[in-house]
This record gives C-alpha cells, sequence and structure tokens, in this order.
C-alpha cells in the first residue's frame, strides 16, 4: 500500500464481501506509519495483533519495533 514507506509492509486482502489490512514494523525501531485516505483503521475491529494495545491516531498509526496486526476495514 506504501511503497515509498521502507520500513512498514502494508497490504489488504478481499474475501467476497470482507477486507482485511495488515500493517507490519519489520524494523527494530518504533515507526509512525500514515493510512491511506481511504482506509479507516479502528481498534475494535482489529483481528489479530502481537500487541495489545496498538497506538491508533486520526491518519496514522504508530508502530513498535516488530509490531504487527491485521485488521477488518470492510
Amino acid at each position: 500500500l506504501d511503497e515509498e514507506h521502507h520500513d512498514v509492509f502494508a497490504y489488504t486482502r478481499t474475501f467476497e464481501n470482507q477486507k482485511v489490512i495488515v500493517v507490519t514494523n519489520f524494523r527494530k525501531t518504533p515507526v509512525t506509519w500514515s493510512t491511506p485516505k481511504h482506509i479507516m483503521l479502528q481498534k475494535e475491529k482489529i483481528l489479530i495483533s502481537n500487541f495489545s494495545d496498538t497506538d491508533f491516531k486520526e491518519r496514522s498509526v504508530s508502530l513498535r519495533p516488530f509490531e504487527a496486526f491485521a485488521c477488518s476495514i470492510s
């Protein structure tokens, strides 16, 4: 989703009418990633994460080292 951001690997998967975004930070340092305008992340829609308290802001997410999550966006 963001080829210019070298620290975050993010992509979507769609099946029928369900859409999920997967966001990962493969670095050993924290990073902030600005979400694309057409995607709205919501904490209550997280399906799986390696941390229980992912830090969402209005149009961005702060990721700890090696943090990853999948979130429903449909």
